[in-house]
């Protein structure tokens, strides 16, 4: 019931990293097929920028996008995801992109 939420809100870090990316290789770059947020950070060149709180919960949030995709992952996922997870993923999550944001700006 909450790991689409999850899924969608680990995609939402996505879209500013890529920006981010953009901004510092002048081109569009493919990597979409990398789903490792904190990898993306590095490429993004901004790894140095976030703290280790941030960096542990980008390592944390990565393997919702991977393994809610898949069936056994998915259904484990799905049963130790609750409602309080859930509100703790997404206040985490739009501190972080947040943070992405102004790093564009």
């Amino acid at each position: 019931m909450y790991l689409l939420p999850i899924l969608r809100l680990q995609k939402s870090c996505n879209f500013p990293l890529f920006a981010l990316m953009f901004l510092r290789f002048k081109k569009a770059i493919s990597y979409h097929l990398i789903h490792n947020l904190t990898r993306l950070t590095e490429i993004a060149g901004i790894r140095n920028d976030l703290n280790a709180e941030q960096v542990a919960f980008l390592a944390e949030l990565t393997p919702y996008s991977i393994e809610a995709r898949y069936g056994d992952y998915k259904e484990s996922l799905s049963e130790i995801i609750n409602e309080q997870r859930a509100k703790e993923v997404y206040e985490k999550t739009e501190e972080i992109f947040q943070w992405l944001y102004r790093k564009i700006n």
